[in-house]
């Protein structure tokens, strides 16, 4: 699969793809934690799943790129240097940011997170994941040297209140603790330093199907100590072809797609535009699953939050000016 860089336009939507297939996500997360599956084991079966999809299409790729066999005259002209190089091949000085985009993306923002959903209210932990895009516009403007507009921090308070009434915080009754909201925090700097890693890894040449492959390799390995292996098994065993075929949808909505548009947007698109664009559109997309699928009736307040969201994220993806 070619990756064109003709155009701007449309990659301004990859972001909002994104948001929309992780906030898909928590549909799965139900459905296997139905079937006694935890959180590790839930994120372990969408990066190995991922890691082995990718890993099959580099193996096609590369066949398609081959250059055909030399003949009895030519032998000389297939020299191994001539010969396109695997897109499995990352420079060894290059995959610590793919080790750091397994390690934040997936095993340390899972740990902070989940700390902060058990020591305060969902509502209040899902809101501090959305803090995110703030440092990430800090970050990006230390390292890519990207411009903090008035449009963009505009855009980002009004998206940040819209995701608070859409998490009903102001609807009273927050648990909270010290420790929970620091354990938030962690989770939104873990989540923009995935953003930040991407970004300078998606600048450096390689094909988004390369980074994913040895991203979602990285995390498998580091959650492969973590996971209940007889729950797994257990839920395999029970109906093989369409627990396989759960495990294939998911993997592919809630982690191959969505990473795969996230980093060819960051070579397109301002790293904290894409931060908030991703911020917004991914608990809008919870909040839409669970109306259609759980028939979880919003508020009059939420309903209102998902327009100002989607108003603040329709304002971003329409500026021109950066």
């Amino acid at each position: 699969m070619a990756e064109h860089h003709d155009g701007h336009s449309y990659y301004i939507l990859l972001p909002i793809l994104a948001g929309t297939c992780w906030g898909m996500a928590g549909i799965f997360v139900r459905e296997l934690a139905k079937a006694g599956l935890d959180n590790p084991t839930i994120v372990f079966t969408r990066t190995s799943v991922c890691a082995l999809l990718t890993f099959l299409y580099i193996l096609l790729a590369d066949r398609r790129r081959k250059p055909p066999g030399p003949g009895p005259k030519n032998r000389r002209s297939s020299a191994p240097e001539d010969r396109p190089r695997s897109l499995l091949y990352m420079k060894p000085a290059d995959l610590p940011y793919a080790a750091a985009i397994a390690v934040f993306g997936s095993v340390l923002l899972m740990i902070a997170y989940n700390i902060a959903a058990i020591r305060l209210s969902l509502s209040l932990a899902a809101i501090l994941l959305c803090t995110a895009p703030a440092f990430v516009l800090l970050i990006s403007a230390a390292l890519f040297h990207e411009k903090i507009t008035r449009r963009k921090v505009l855009c980002m308070i009004v998206a940040f209140i819209g995701c608070a009434m859409l998490s009903g915080i102001f609807g009273g009754g927050l648990q909270w603790s010290s420790f929970g909201l620091l354990m938030g925090l962690a989770a939104a700097l873990c989540n923009s330093i995935y953003i930040i890693m991407s970004k300078a890894i998606a600048t450096k040449g390689y094909h988004s199907f390369t980074i994913s492959f040895w991203s979602a390799l990285f995390a498998s390995v580091i959650l492969a100590f973590f996971i209940d292996w007889h729950a797994l098994a257990a839920y395999l065993a029970g109906s093989p072809f369409s627990s396989s075929i759960f495990l294939l949808v998911q993997s592919v909505c809630t982690s191959l797609l969505p990473s795969i548009a996230y980093i060819i947007a960051m070579r397109h698109v301002e790293a904290g535009r894409t931060a908030i664009l991703q911020s917004g559109a991914e608990p809008t997309a919870a909040f839409v699953a669970g109306l259609l699928i759980y028939r979880e009736i919003p508020t009059a307040f939420g309903l209102a939050g998902m327009i100002i969201t989607i108003i603040a994220l329709m304002v971003l993806a329409g500026d021109r000016s950066s």
